[in-house]
């Protein structure tokens, strides 16, 4: 890859992680579309990539979330474990299967979670607004907790094995299924991530399939993005505004990434 190309390419994946931390995804619905859209990249070479730097730029939105109280410690840890066992097998899956299963089924996640994020309730408890104040699970039912780590299950297959970090279902986890408020959702699904892809990138780096030389300095353009995208967030932006650009986004990913797997 050339000067040029790498500057471009650094540009793309630092906006992409701005606007990826405003609303609590890796970033992966932005950079795997990136460098396999734009940069030619496959998935195979995509998805850990993706993942790389998908860690910085969690770190960096949820230093912001942790700091203004919107991240639900005692609910994040709680989904967090069967999460990664979802991502041991995402993992094994990405590795035995091809391209176009693994464009298709990207491009499907993208387009269920933005469905969701649209037609859901937009209901929020008022108690859980600070994520350092106690949570309590007697809000909900067992059958919705059995749902959402169901979910977190799948987060972290579709995770580890599409590159997407696994916002694009723990958002709507948390905010649809849950009735977590939209910005502590945000919150606990960047924490979230950051437990989600260490474990993914160390899967990956065990079988040497993370390109260093190119990861690294993608990571640190992708984490001062993600780091100014969430402090613009919590400042400047209304939470229903966020909402909808999550949407609208998925909606624009799944349509692109559809598209080249079918044709």
């Amino acid at each position: 890859m050339d000067l040029l190309t790498f500057v471009l390419l650094a540009l793309f994946v630092f906006f992409a992680s701005f606007l990826a931390s405003m609303v609590g995804i890796g970033g992966g619905v932005f950079y795997v579309p990136i460098l396999v859209l734009i940069f030619g990249f496959s998935m195979k070479e995509a998805v850990p990539l993706s993942l790389a730097m998908i860690l910085p730029t969690s770190i960096g939105a949820t230093i912001n979330y942790l700091k203004s109280g919107k991240v639900i410690l005692k609910l994040g840890l709680f989904l967090e474990p069967v999460t990664l066992i979802g991502a041991t097998f995402g993992f094994y899956f990405h590795l035995h299967a091809g391209q176009t299963i693994l464009v298709f089924l990207f491009s499907l996640v993208l387009f269920l979670s933005s469905i969701k994020i649209f037609t859901g309730s937009k209901r929020a408890y008022n108690d859980v607004e600070n994520g350092f104040f106690p949570f309590s699970f007697k809000n909900l039912s067992k059958n919705v907790l059995l749902l959402a780590l169901l979910f977190s299950f799948l987060a972290g297959f579709f995770s580890a094995s599409l590159g997407i970090g696994g916002g694009v279902i723990k958002v709507p986890i948390l905010h649809l299924v849950l009735g977590v408020s939209m910005r502590n959702s945000v919150g606990t699904s960047s924490f979230m991530i950051v437990i989600t892809t260490m474990y993914s990138l160390l899967l990956y780096g065990s079988f040497g399939r993370v390109n260093l030389g190119l990861a690294l300095p993608l990571a640190i353009a992708t984490f001062f993005g993600a780091f100014s995208g969430s402090k613009f967030a919590l400042s400047y932006v209304k939470v229903e505004r966020i909402r909808m650009l999550f949407a609208v986004i998925l909606i624009v990913a799944a349509i692109r990434m559809l598209f080249q797997s079918v044709f």
